[in-house]
């Protein structure tokens, strides 16, 4: 039976195409929260900035077999190119994995499918896949689906982000914080930093899952709120600021739990909460969603300490097949803790004749951008030694 596909909006997206959708994100080769249904068509019928979200949907025999989301925008701020991306409003801000969901049985054949989807829709020749992993078989199957095509890429960022991976699974006899990764004079100062918070709240470490603790949505809205997040002047971002937000978060957690697809490690000492996270799981993976922690222990690092603790729980309490933070490394500070790391690029895929073109000119326009910014910069220098002996 031939492949079928179809482009829809994500807050059109039907109560059957979700069923099937959620089938595929528990099937997927590569997991993605980040393109599950259950995060995102919440997002397309509560949030404005989800709104122009479209979903290229890959179907056989009455299964999805590939979704894709994608939003219309600017290939860069001084390039006038129009791009199919994957990194709109909403989800340049809230997820940091934009791979598509695709199945195991022909993923070559699923991806060339949705490739031919987008070529053939009144869409830019160009497509940007941000955040997809630069190894495994979603992107062995993504190679093979380019070149059966004829599609040419461009590899324009790549980045090393934290990870945890099975293999890394904590020794039962080392502590909840511990990072045994780290080097030595690191892991002094994340035991001192721990002892002084067991000091001070009168008890020692202890993590325990709260997913299926009554009340777990509300806890953590006011956990959160309690803190900076919960304060707009400091910039926080919390739930509670934002009805919209707020309402997205319960609706996401009530889909989640249903599923008991739900991790939620509380690191307490003694009788006091110091730091509580939830996680959601798709396709067997464990994913970051959202953490707090409490700004009494502030000066001794209790969400560095928290995200230690959370992690070897999860590889350590649950059947995770891995655990991604999902943020950028560009938080390096964060990324350090983390057992492990694996490779994300920015995919610039030509779909046809004029986004090669544009392809092929993208490197010559940088070098020209170069050019001129070392000319700018030794016309300003010598300015600048002017100005001086004028002075």
């Amino acid at each position: 039976m031939t492949w079928q596909t179809r482009i829809v909006a994500l807050p059109e997206v039907s109560g059957e195409d979700f069923d099937k959708w959620k089938a595929l994100a528990d099937r997927a080769i590569e997991p993605n929260v980040y393109l599950d249904p259950r995060f995102l068509v919440p997002a397309g019928r509560l949030r404005p900035d989800a709104a122009d979200i479209r979903v290229v949907m890959v179907e056989r025999d009455g299964e999805l077999h590939a979704v894709h989301q994608f939003s219309l925008g600017k290939l860069e701020d001084r390039w006038p190119a129009r791009v199919v991306t994957t990194s709109g409003a909403f989800m340049s801000i809230h997820a940091d994995r934009h791979h598509p969901l695709v199945a195991p049985s022909d993923p070559v054949g699923a991806l060339t499918a949705l490739l031919d989807a987008l070529r053939a829709a009144p869409l830019p020749g160009l497509v940007l896949i941000k955040y997809l992993p630069a190894d495994g078989p979603l992107a062995d199957a993504m190679a093979e689906a380019l070149a059966s095509r004829r599609m040419t890429s461009s590899e324009r960022v790549r980045r090393s982000s934290a990870y945890a991976a099975v293999g890394s699974r904590p020794a039962p006899s080392e502590g909840v914080v511990e990072v045994p990764h780290l080097g030595s004079g690191t892991r002094k100062d994340f035991r001192r930093r721990g002892r002084a918070i067991e000091r001070d709240a009168g008890g020692e470490f202890a993590v325990r899952d709260r997913a299926e603790t009554p009340g777990l949505v509300e806890d953590f809205l006011e956990f959160q709120a309690s803190g900076w997040k919960g304060d707009p002047e400091k910039g926080g971002g919390a739930f509670k600021l934002d009805p919209v937000h707020e309402r997205w978060y319960r609706e996401v957690m009530s889909y989640f739990l249903a599923d008991g697809h739900v991790v939620a490690p509380e690191l307490v000492a003694g009788d006091e909460r110091v730091f509580l996270a939830i996680d959601l799981v798709s396709g067997g993976a464990a994913f970051g969603f959202i953490d707090a922690y409490s700004e009494r222990f502030a000066r001794h690092s209790p969400g560095a300490l928290g995200r230690i603790a959370e992690w070897r729980y999860i590889l350590s309490h649950t059947d995770a097949t891995h655990y991604d933070p999902a943020f950028d490394p560009y938080y390096s500070a964060s990324t350090r803790l983390y057992p492990d790391r694996r490779d994300h690029v920015d995919l610039l895929i030509a779909t046809d004749r004029r986004g090669r073109a544009v392809l092929r000119a993208l490197p010559l326009a940088r070098r020209a951008r170069e050019v001129v910014r070392r000319i700018v910069g030794r016309v300003r220098g010598d300015r600048g030694g002017v100005t001086d002996a004028a002075e």
